[in-house]
């Protein structure tokens, strides 16, 4: 089973490939889409689309046991250098890898915490209770901005705009960041032909 979205600027075109579809192979056509691999999607009244992850946010938050936990404003604390070698070595690293696991699946509609989640990966193999404790910050601080939303605007200038703050002499450890711009400007772009080709947005399963 699979589920997919076929999505364009043209209303007749999407319905005649669907159509196409239905001919070859069995499907069901859900509608417009509304949530699709833990993205909520609402229409904007200025004919934009909301992109939202609160649903799955929140299941995650009630998995590890930080649903009431006190919100923080940071993915990280300030200034935070990460090692290997900090903190003794958790006992069963499992509930660790999964969370980071789950976390890895934000990176759509929270591009603020991809930096977080990739350094905090960077210790699935051999985690410690400090890199754990990094994670329930983290988990803080989605929970304190669980309602925020990413707005797709039907219209765009098209243009990719990035930042980078590379910290090559606060480097610690053996890890080396790599910065992609080239995924960057991926992302940037994809999100750019997706949300001038919402209007239309139809879900199939």
């Amino acid at each position: 089973m699979d589920d997919i979205i076929v999505t364009g600027d043209n209303e007749h075109v999407v319905n005649q490939f669907i159509q196409c579809l239905a001919a070859r192979f069995s499907l069901k056509d859900l509608g417009s889409l509304q949530y699709f691999l833990g993205v909520e999607i609402q229409s904007h009244p200025t004919g934009g689309k909301l992109l939202s992850q609160h649903r799955y946010i929140m299941d995650l938050l009630h998995r590890t046991n930080m649903a009431h936990a006190k919100p923080t404003s940071t993915p990280l604390p300030p200034g935070c250098k990460l090692s290997l070698d900090m903190g003794a070595p958790l006992a069963d690293p499992t509930h660790y890898r999964a969370t980071i696991g789950s976390l890895q699946y934000l990176s759509l509609t929270w591009p603020d915490v991809c930096f977080a989640v990739n350094k905090l990966s960077q210790f699935m193999h051999k985690p410690t209770y400090v890199h754990w404790k990094l994670v329930k910050h983290l988990l803080r601080y989605l929970l304190g901005t669980v309602n925020h939303c990413l707005l797709l605007h039907r219209h765009s200038p098209g243009s990719v705009h990035a930042f980078s703050d590379a910290d090559w002499g606060g480097k610690h450890g053996r890890f080396i960041l790599h910065q992609r711009l080239c995924n960057l400007s991926w992302s940037e772009s994809y999100l750019l032909v997706f949300q001038e080709a919402t209007h239309h947005g139809t879900f199939i399963h």
